[in-house]
């Protein structure tokens, strides 16, 4: 579903890093610089690396995690890693789409609890310590 996204920002940063070390108009070496100066960037492409890997060989649509919890049908009932953060978890004022966060067959599951996915457990215990 996104695998532009990862080559976008690395496109992004290299092109932020060919500026930083020279290669452009004066203007772009300096911002290069200056915002490399100021900020400390965190690169993570790709978050969740085994559901991208299986939207390459297995299914195209593919947007959640591949954490096996439960069994769906043709499918495995897994977590969406976008709403599986700690910032007001499965709160929704619509009743349907409350059911499916907490629903594990849907694409929008939320998982057991936030944060219940290595993968955004991850990057929230690098974010809270920097």
């Amino acid at each position: 579903r996104e695998w532009v996204a990862p080559a976008a920002l690395l496109f992004a940063l290299l092109d932020l890093l060919r500026a930083s070390s020279g290669s452009g108009s004066e203007e772009a070496v300096a911002s290069a610089r200056q915002l490399l100066a100021r900020y400390l960037l965190a690169v993570v492409p790709i978050v969740n690396p085994d559901g991208y890997a299986y939207t390459w060989t297995t299914n195209r649509m593919w947007r959640r995690t591949r954490s096996n919890r439960t069994s769906c049908g043709s499918e495995v009932g897994a977590v969406d890693p976008n709403r599986n953060w700690g910032y007001k978890w499965r709160e929704t004022t619509s009743v349907s789409y409350r059911a499916e966060l907490r629903d594990p067959c849907t694409n929008v599951y939320a998982g057991p609890a936030p944060f219940s996915e290595p993968e955004t457990l991850a990057v929230a215990t690098y974010l809270r310590t920097r």
